[in-house]
């Protein structure tokens, strides 16, 4: 037998095999659905086949993998993985869910999505072991702690504890109308008005040290904070003029009204207490001065800040006034001069 021969025999036997196989094949299948068709209860109408609940699918070693259950209006699918159900589809005449999860020994997570019949859904619940850990409905969203949230970098911007709020960066809550917000970020809180301009801040200074502002930044506001002097003090600005200042600090206490150049000082301080009012050009023209002895001394003065009026105590505790503004020397005896006016002993 020639070369060519033997090989268009055995092609012709190759073919024949796979005939074999694919009738072979084709039996098994269709023992295998006339068994099905013989343990599900069926019906079949125009072509179409169908399967009445309830019913289930099993793996080849027995285990349940898919049922379908029905109880009046009620109708349940199941996926099920070893037992437990991880996946169930329900449909009644109040509406429809997704479940996705299952009940394990150590808890069990959730996801179920609800489409309510009368139309007020859906709604959206995730729940580990027995807490809800997100709920959406209508209008509301519920989220229990802990929660974090990650930004395009991946690093936590914002995390939510049992007794902890954590933001990294910035926070901002923002009014459903108009431009009322409040911004939170490490060092500082401000609260933005209508026009959204700073109304109100609370934070640190460049020093690190506690500040409250209230008002415009640069327009009329009142500011609490701790000057670099030391102590504590509350302003009244106007723009960059202050209006009305207060300071204390250690053994020392200050009490300042400003108009322009104008203004009126009241200190009092560990040896001396003093009053300053200053005139239009910044020169202190009322002086009034408490010494540490005890004793007064006041001192007038005119537009360029020379004092032309002086009352006061000798070391004696004779009452002197002097008037000038050319005054003279040591004033140390009874009587009157042209520039002063001395007291006399008690008799």
């Amino acid at each position: 037998m020639s070369v060519d021969r033997l090989t268009a025999l055995e092609h012709r036997l190759a073919v024949l095999e796979r005939h074999r196989r694919s009738s072979f094949l084709l039996a098994v299948t269709g023992c295998s659905a006339l068994a099905l068709a013989g343990l599900i209860p069926s019906t079949q109408a125009q072509g179409t086949s169908q399967v009445r609940a309830p019913f289930s699918v099993v793996n080849a070693a027995g285990q349940e993998i898919f049922s379908v259950t029905q109880a009046g209006s009620d109708t349940r699918v199941n996926i099920v993985d070893k037992g437990q159900v991880v996946a169930t589809w329900s449909a009644s005449d109040d509406g429809a869910s997704l479940t996705l999860g299952g009940t394990k020994a150590k808890g069990f997570a959730r996801l179920a999505v609800n489409f309510d019949g009368a139309g007020t859904g859906p709604s959206l619940l995730m729940a580990k072991s027995n807490s809800n850990v997100l709920r959406v409905e209508d209008d509301s969203v519920e989220i229990s702690a802990p929660l974090t949230v990650l930004p395009k970098d991946d690093k936590p911007a914002f995390r939510v504890q049992e007794n902890l709020v954590t933001a990294i960066g910035e926070l901002t809550v923002r009014s459903d109308k108009g431009n009322n917000r409040t911004s939170l970020d490490a060092t500082k809180l401000s609260i933005h008005g209508a026009d959204a301009a700073v109304a109100a801040s609370l934070g640190l200074d460049a020093a690190g040290k506690g500040r409250l502002a209230v008002g415009a930044p640069n327009g009329v506001r009142a500011v609490l904070g701790h000057p670099q002097a030391g102590g504590i003090s509350f302003t009244l600005w106007e723009g960059a003029a202050p209006r009305l200042s207060m300071l204390a600090a250690t053994n020392s206490s200050t009490l300042g009204v400003y108009s322009g150049k104008r203004s009126a000082e009241l200190n009092a301080g560990p040896s001396s207490s003093h009053l300053n009012m200053h005139n239009d050009e910044g020169y202190a023209a009322v002086s009034l001065v408490s010494s540490g002895a005890g004793s007064g001394h006041l001192m007038l003065g005119n537009a360029a800040g020379d004092t032309t009026v002086e009352a006061g105590m000798t070391n004696e505790g004779l009452g002197v006034v002097r008037a000038g503004p050319r005054m003279g020397g040591v004033v140390g005896f009874e009587g009157s001069l042209p520039w002063a006016i001395l007291g006399k002993k008690q008799r």
